[in-house]
């Protein structure tokens, strides 16, 4: 099993559940091994200054044989392997280039804030090594001020991120300046962004939003959608997003008697309105803005809503810790 270094904590809590490996290998800069009760182990660059410098090209290689291997994020279920061909990454690393979808170019400089797992970065390293365009990676934790160093001093052009990544970018951008002016269009997938969200980004940035579509099984197939086609299918969720005062939130459905089954709010408030906002006043917002059997029976203000590994919400966690909720 190859293991990025920071991943070591958690693999050693599980690693008893994997009796077939028969190795650790630690991915990371250092060619020491760090200490860990994982057993044997060994570092991934000790390895290669071992090997010969040069090998052979294979040279009969099937494109459709597997390449990579993700899995979902399990965000309404659990996780499923799908397989990728090299087939499969080269069409799409030259899909997702073309003038008309998201236009990666030699001059450009692309920030994925996607780990590889996760549809392999939506295949922006394939097409950004093949077109020659410079590569700004921010590492396994980034957070809104690190994204936002990186984008002023790396004068990165493109960058690609779930909406959860925009929304902490943005609320940061309310309390400091940050020279964004290189950004050229900003990706966005993973789930539906909030009409907050995009207004901000076109409108108050000044920066091409564009709403990206796919899925982990189909490689995936990138469709792009522009805003005004996109806002009119906006879910409850983020109609509740797009309030002032709410950072995030998540919409479950709870048991009902008469209904079967009801929608209920978790809501996340920005720091500045905990305490000055009331479930009431959400209901408000909502009630001249959806129909009216969508607004929740309930407002749940809870401190932050639980995520999956590339930052979609899992809502999963949330019906777990209000299943015995019941509403009449």
């Amino acid at each position: 099993m190859l293991i990025d270094e920071d991943l070591l904590p958690a693999v050693e809590a599980v690693a008893d559940k994997f009796p077939a490996v028969r190795a650790y290998v630690i991915m990371s800069d250092r060619k020491i091994v760090p200490p860990t009760k994982l057993s044997p182990v060994y570092s991934y660059e000790a390895l290669l200054d071992a090997e010969a410098g040069e090998n052979d090209w294979p040279s009969r290689i099937d494109e459709h044989s597997m390449a990579a291997l993700c899995y979902t994020t399990a965000t309404t279920g659990n996780p499923k392997g799908v397989p990728y061909s090299h087939r499969g990454i080269y069409l799409h690393a030259l899909a997702i280039s073309a003038a008309d979808v998201l236009g990666i170019g030699e001059p450009d400089a692309v920030m994925p804030v996607v780990p590889m797992f996760h549809v392999n970065a939506w295949g922006i390293p394939f097409a950004a090594t093949w077109m020659g365009t410079k590569q700004v990676f921010p590492g396994s934790r980034p957070d809104p001020k690190a994204l936002l160093s990186l984008i002023r001093d790396e004068k990165v052009t493109i960058s690609a991120g779930v909406p959860t990544v925009w929304m902490g970018v943005l609320q940061l951008l309310e309390r400091e300046k940050y020279d964004v002016s290189s950004l050229k269009a900003i990706v966005c997938g993973g789930s539906a962004a909030p009409k907050s969200l995009i207004e901000t980004v076109e409108k108050g940035l000044g920066v091409p939003f564009i709403h990206a579509y796919g899925m982990t099984e189909t490689y995936p197939v990138v469709l792009v959608s522009r805003t005004k086609s996109y806002l009119a299918n906006l879910p409850l969720e983020n109609t509740i997003m797009s309030h002032p005062a709410v950072a995030e939130a998540a919409v479950i459905g709870v048991p009902s008697e008469k209904w079967t089954e009801r929608p209920m709010a978790c809501v996340v408030l920005k720091p500045d309105s905990v305490g000055k906002v009331e479930g009431k006043e959400i209901l408000d917002f909502l009630a001249t803005r959806v129909a009216k059997w969508w607004i929740p029976d309930e407002i749940a203000f809870v401190d932050a809503i639980p995520k999956t590994s590339v930052g979609k919400f899992a809502k999963r966690f949330l019906r777990e810790r209000f299943k015995e909720r019941r509403f009449a």
